[in-house]
Order: structure tokens, then sequence, then C-alpha cells
């Protein structure tokens, strides 16, 4: 289905699209596709992780120290599927208890939640990589001298034929 969706313009609009495209390294992508991506992941979510990340989202603030001049106001055509449309916004009235959704909060909310989402993943992944390299740590501390001396000359030559 194609939706067109056109907001006043303001800062932390602008702000939440730059975000995007910074943190989701799809800086190759256009609005559109931020707005498929934002409607898609609150589309997904369970109804008590809706709850949960929509209202957080709604309370917190993009950065939007750089913006400069915005226009006065921005149209986007995106072609999604209806479905997942009619999800996200039935979810989006749930979580709010709302009638209607005005457009300029429902990208602002769920563009949060989605920053928000890949903020996240992003701290799990590197405290996964933190807490494996610990326990290699650990582990090298329980190795006799021996061990760790046929560990250590291991690695380097691993490391001078790699070089080569």
């Amino acid at each position: 289905m194609e939706k067109i969706i056109a907001v006043r313009a303001r800062k932390e609009i602008i702000a939440i699209f730059n975000q995007y495209a910074t943190l989701s390294e799809k800086q190759d992508k256009s609005r559109p596709q931020a707005i498929v991506d934002f409607v898609t992941y609150v589309a997904n979510l369970s109804d008590s992780e809706a709850g949960v990340q929509l209202k957080a989202a709604a309370v917190s603030k993009a950065d939007v120290d750089g913006i400069g001049e915005i226009p006065q106001q921005i149209r986007i055509v995106i072609n999604i599927d209806e479905a997942i449309w009619n999800a996200a916004i039935e979810r989006f009235k749930m979580v709010f208890d709302l009638g209607k959704v005005q457009m300029p909060f429902f990208i602002r909310v769920c563009g949060l939640a989605y920053i928000n989402n890949i903020k996240q993943q992003r701290n799990d992944s590197t405290l996964s990589g933190l807490s494996s390299a610990i326990a290699e740590i650990e582990a090298f501390k329980k190795m006799n001298i021996d061990d760790k001396l046929t560990n250590i000359y291991s690695l380097l030559i691993d490391m001078l034929s790699s070089k080569n």
C-alpha cells in the first residue's frame, strides 16, 4: 500500500532521521525506508514490549544539536504492507489509549523506540564480547606457567604468520 505522510517539520523529527541514518548504518537509505523500519519494528513488538518500549520512547528526547535550517513541511511517500501499517497503528493506539494517531507524535515515538532498540542491541553485543574476553582472561590466570608460555608463543606465531 502506498501511504503519504505529511507533517510539519520539527528539529526533533529531522534529528531522529539523522540518528537513524547514523546508527542503522543505512546512510544510503531515505526517509521512506526509515519510516518503514520504524513502523515494522513497532508492528512486530508484542503488546507488553510495545507498552514498555513506546512509553519509554515517548518521554525521551532526540538530540537536536547541529540541526540547522529545517523545511516547513516533510512529505514522505512510503510503500508498506497494509497489515504491518495497521498493526503498528493499532498497537500505538492501544499503548497510549488514543482514538486517532497524530503522525508527528507517531513518527517521533516509533523512531525513538527503534533507535533505542539499536542502541540496546549494540550495548548487549559489547557486553557479551566483554564478558567472553573476561572469561578468557580468567581461564588464562588459572593456567600453570608452562601452559601460559605455550599459549603466548602460539599467539605470537599466529600473529607473525598472519602478517606474511
